[in-house]
């Protein structure tokens, strides 16, 4: 299980990013350090929180709102990259967008979170558990209510 505290251990990130299981996602060492390396478009809100409260690997359970948010956003990111809508756009832009219609609609935080990552259990090697240890037992049961 990775460190539920809500401090960084680099050892322990060092270990889980750079080891690689059957079937189990990979994770990237390093946080992205400039928003324009995601390569993507970002709504102003996520560049916001992003830039308020960077992703951080390691770091678990965010409390604030803009961490959650960030967190769930660059989770699945990583989770998704390498996939491709029909159209060809990164599958990121998929969550983005839910993301960014359950913010204008006056989601909490925790929605929010949930629908960036609402596609992450399904679509990747990732675990409910995985997504408990990352953002919490509330995050976790509204994922697990959007794909059942």
């Amino acid at each position: 299980m990775l460190n539920a505290s809500p401090t960084t251990d680099l050892k322990q990130t060092k270990m889980v990013c750079n080891s690689r299981l059957p079937n189990e996602a990979h994770l990237r060492p390093d946080p992205i350090k400039n928003i324009e390396d995601y390569g993507i478009a970002i709504p102003d809100w996520l560049k916001d929180c992003l830039e308020q409260s960077p992703p951080q690997i390691g770091k678990s359970c965010p409390t604030d709102a803009e961490g959650l948010i960030a967190g769930a956003f660059d989770l699945a990111f990583q989770l998704h990259d390498g996939q491709f809508r029909v159209s060809g756009e990164p599958y990121i832009v998929h969550p983005i967008a839910v993301a960014d219609l359950l913010r204008d609609i006056g989601a909490s935080p925790s929605v929010i979170a949930a629908g960036f990552l609402h596609d992450v259990v399904e679509d990747t090697d990732f675990t409910p558990e995985q997504l408990e240890d990352f953002f919490g037992r509330e995050v976790k049961g509204l994922v697990e209510g959007v794909t059942k």
